[in-house]
């Protein structure tokens, strides 16, 4: 009877190796469900950034030939963010307008490479659009899991996506 009793507890104690390979095979199924889609997640979030800062940066571009003052994009690889400012006689402020105003940022996109004329930047980088329609040359890299892109602004011209 001891025996039984002992057989019985020990039984209790641990998973059958059925048991084992059945959990197994579902998270193995789940995972390549679920895996798949958070990349397209991000895949999604990186080009809408990139877009997004695409998108800004040009125009930035424009509002500082027509307000004929200097405009800057400051670009934070540590916190992964950027924002605006423009020239206000003799130093740069925050733009006030609505599309420009703020700090942008994604959590889940990273800036990780940064070049400013030509020198990789680390840190807070400042590049600045003349009303001349002049620049300083820049090309950032963005990332989100796997992937990546590269946006470059070259002395004269729009910013635009560089190929892979």
């Amino acid at each position: 009877m001891d025996v039984l009793v002992q057989n019985e507890a020990q039984r209790e104690l641990g998973f059958t190796l059925l048991e084992i390979i059945v959990v197994t095979a579902i998270v193995a199924i789940l995972a390549t469900l679920v895996v798949p889609a958070l990349k397209n997640n991000s895949t999604r979030e990186l080009n809408a950034d990139v877009e997004r800062f695409l998108s800004l940066l040009n125009q930035a571009r424009e509002e500082a030939v027509l307000s004929s003052r200097p405009w800057r994009v400051e670009i934070d690889t540590d916190a992964d963010t950027y924002r605006f400012a423009q020239s206000d006689g003799g130093e740069f402020v925050p733009v006030k307008l609505s599309l420009f105003a703020g700090e942008f940022a994604n959590s889940s996109v990273d800036i990780s490479e940064l070049e400013v004329n030509g020198e990789t930047v680390t840190g807070l980088a400042q590049c600045v659009l003349f009303p001349s329609g002049e620049q300083d040359s820049m090309r950032a890299t963005f990332s989100a899991f796997d992937e990546f892109q590269r946006v470059s602004l070259p002395p004269v011209g729009d910013a635009r996506l560089e190929e892979r």
